[in-house]
């Protein structure tokens, strides 16, 4: 899977994508307010997380709040995307535990059900349910025993 993403930031970085072609309507499909109800991980520690997902003009502003359950942690970050392969800048909150991104958060729309998010340290792929209802994201990290991770999110709204 990794090298699924390293050829699609070279095949989509220049690419853009018209408010009215198919993929971009299709990217719609992804906003929403999204919750963490599922983690499949080697890892016992438990998530908690809302996903917004929002469209910013031309491009998307995603929003992560999450904290690990009994550590009291809240990390809340957030970058703006086109989905078209640019860098984007990751944003957190002041005293945010989010690991510092030298790099950037890179963001594709690959499909019209599938969002691909590459980073210094982890690939996810996003994919939405047929009735846009639910979504499922496939992490894998380059370090750590907890480098590969299924998450499932349910749309609040």
């Amino acid at each position: 899977m990794l090298a699924l993403f390293s050829a699609c930031s070279c095949q989509r970085q220049n690419a853009a994508v018209p408010d009215s072609s198919p993929l971009a309507k299709s990217a719609n499909r992804f906003v929403g307010v999204w919750k963490l109800t599922k983690v499949e991980s080697l890892s016992r520690h438990k998530y908690d997380e809302i996903l917004t997902i929002e469209p910013q003009g031309s491009n998307f502003k995603f929003t992560f709040d999450n904290s690990e359950t009994g550590k009291g942690n809240v990390p809340h970050w957030w970058f703006v995307t086109d989905l078209n392969g640019s860098r984007s800048e990751i944003h957190p909150t002041p005293n945010s535990p989010v690991p510092g991104e030298p790099d950037g958060i890179i963001m594709h729309h690959w499909a019209p059900d599938t969002l691909l998010l590459q980073n210094w340290l982890c690939h996810t792929e996003y994919k939405i349910s047929a009735d846009a209802q639910s979504m499922t994201a496939h992490v894998e990290c380059n370090v750590d025993y907890d480098s590969r991770r299924v998450l499932v999110y349910e749309r609040l709204r």
